[in-house]
C-alpha cells in the first residue's frame, strides 16, 4: 500500500507494509522521546559558565569540546554529587554516542582543571562536586545522598591552626557520616544552595 505521512523527520511517502510501519512508528516515537528527554534536561552553559569553562582549560592547555560542556553543565544544572554513571545517564539523551569512558574523561579533566571536585566517601563510587568553595560534605548513610554543608571562614581558620606549627593547607576536605532523624530540607539538589543545618 503506498501511502505518505509527516514525521518528526519529514514526509515518507513510501510503500510500507504493516510490520515495517509498525517498526517505523516504534522508531519515531521512540526519536520523539528521546527529544523531549533532551529538552526537559537541557544542560546548556551560561555564557559565564562557558567562560570558566573555557578560560580553565586554556589554562591546561586543552580544548573545549561539546562533551565537556555537556557533562559540566549537568553538574552545575543539579547539584547532587552524582556518580560518573550517573551523569552518564543523564546527558545520554542527548549526546546519543557518548561513551561512559569519555564521561570518566571529562570528569577527570574538570577535577584536574579545578572546575569540579572529587568526592570520596570510604568506598563508595566516586561522587562529583561543582561547588568550590570551602564546605563540608554531609553523606546520610541511609539514604546514600551526598549534602554540602556551609564553612563560615571563621571555623575555617580555626580548623587550619590545628595544624603543626611551619605546616599549611593547600585544600580541606571535612566529611561527616550518619543519617538525618527527618528529611533534611532539599535545598541542596534543586538549587545548588548549600545545607544549613542551624
Amino acid at each position: 500500500m503506498a501511502w505518505g505521512f509527516e514525521s518528526p523527520l519529514g514526509h515518507f511517502p513510501q510503500k510500507i507494509d504493516r510490520n515495517h510501519g509498525a517498526a517505523l512508528v516504534i522508531g519515531i516515537i521512540l526519536i520523539m522521546s528521546l527529544n523531549n528527554m533532551a529538552s526537559k534536561h537541557n544542560y546548556a552553559l551560561p555564557q559565564a559558565a562557558k567562560e570558566l569553562l573555557g578560560g580553565a582549560l586554556a589554562r591546561h592547555g586543552l580544548r573545549g569540546t561539546r562533551h565537556r560542556e555537556l557533562i559540566f553543565g549537568s553538574l552545575l544544572a543539579r547539584r547532587d554529587h552524582p556518580t560518573a554513571e550517573e551523569v552518564y545517564v543523564r546527558v545520554k539523551a542527548m549526546a546519543p554516542t557518548i561513551s561512559l569512558a569519555t564521561v570518566y574523561n571529562c570528569l577527570e579533566t574538570l577535577v584536574q582543571c579545578g572546575l569540579v571536585r572529587a568526592v570520596n566517601h570510604e568506598r563508595d563510587a566516586t561522587r562529583y562536586c561543582p561547588n568550590l568553595s570551602e564546605h563540608a560534605h554531609f553523606h546520610d548513610r541511609r539514604t546514600g545522598r551526598i549534602y554540602d554543608i556551609d564553612l563560615p571562614e571563621d571555623v575555617v581558620e580555626r580548623l587550619k591552626e590545628l595544624l603543626p606549627e611551619g605546616y599549611q593547607t593547600d585544600s580541606l576536605e571535612l566529611n561527616f557520616h550518619g543519617q538525618s532523624a527527618a528529611k533534611p530540607k532539599e535545598t541542596a539538589d534543586a538549587s545548588g544552595t548549600p545545607l544549613n543545618f542551624s
